[in-house]
């Protein structure tokens, strides 16, 4: 992978970077009475467009289409689809998050999904609920989902270590990413968050031992 290879996509990035809330701007959205007002400030000044909106609380609608515009756009315009799973992967894992706690929980999480790349996230739920592959799941969840059941057979069903567990394995995923991408940079910036990342994890493990 070569530097070169990234002129496109560096450019469109430079383009939206202009369009990032600026001091002025935020201070402005804190001065703000109430949401319309806020949501016009926002729309004056960024990509996200929330004029049409019929209710002011849809914003979360339309802030979710706005990421997943921009996570397309990283995946056709980036020639190593790789270095956008690396940053995608939280969602990926926020979404197998829902799937486990919501099997766990009797009820259905889908509308809390966040559909970025594209993983057959049904697929993945009837596998959580049936250890059934129907959609090519990939390895790393099926380990992950195996992880929690494992620990649940031991120390009965507990939400929050469903957050530990994917957490782990989510970093193990990026850092094999990483290896695929060869890239020093990405690679040095990722390790950089390891050490704040295993001492949360050791945190959350003695916690919720």
């Amino acid at each position: 992978m070569k530097d070169e290879d990234f002129v496109e996509i560096s450019a469109f990035i430079r383009i939206l970077e202009k369009r990032i809330l600026s001091t002025s701007v935020i201070d402005r959205i804190y001065e703000t009475s109430d949401i319309q007002g806020t949501l016009r400030q926002v729309s004056q000044n960024s990509e996200y467009d929330f004029t049409n909106l019929k209710n002011a609380e849809d914003y979360e609608t339309v802030l979710q289409e706005g990421l997943k515009n921009f996570y397309a756009s990283m995946y056709k315009l980036s020639p190593h689809a790789a270095v956008v799973d690396i940053p995608a992967a939280k969602y990926d894992f926020h979404n197998l998050k829902v799937i486990l706690k919501s099997y766990y929980a009797g009820t259905d999480g889908s509308n809390l999904w966040i559909r970025i790349t594209d993983t057959d996230l049904k697929a993945l739920a009837v596998f959580v609920e049936t250890g059934i592959d129907v959609g090519n799941i990939p390895a790393h969840y099926k380990k992950t989902v195996k992880e929690v059941g494992e620990t649940f057979e031991k120390t009965g069903v507990d939400p929050q270590m469903i957050d530990v567990i994917c957490d782990k394995h989510m970093f193990s995923r990026t850092l094999a990413l990483c290896e695929e991408v060869n890239s020093e940079f990405i690679t040095e910036h990722i390790k950089s968050k390891d050490g704040t990342f295993n001492i949360r994890q050791k945190f959350a493990c003695i916690f919720f031992r």
